[in-house]
């Protein structure tokens, strides 16, 4: 491999290092890290149809909770 394209590899990869740790810094540094973190891995929790929100009403309703 020539070295200029050795070099024109070395500095893409560096590239896309670089933007990749810069993304990772701002979205776990950020106020909303932490909750963006627990939302990837658990799912959204807004039901989609009434159907799925039915049992999160009948459980509210049961509850001692206002």
């Amino acid at each position: 491999m020539p070295p200029s394209l050795r070099l024109f590899a070395l500095v893409c990869v560096l590239v896309v290092v670089v933007l990749t740790l810069m993304g990772l810094y701002k979205r776990f540094n950020s106020p909303d890290g932490e909750r963006w973190l627990k939302r990837r891995f658990q799912g959204p929790f807004v039901p989609t149809d009434a159907v799925d929100a039915a049992p999160g009403r009948e459980r509210k309703a049961s509850s001692n909770e206002p």
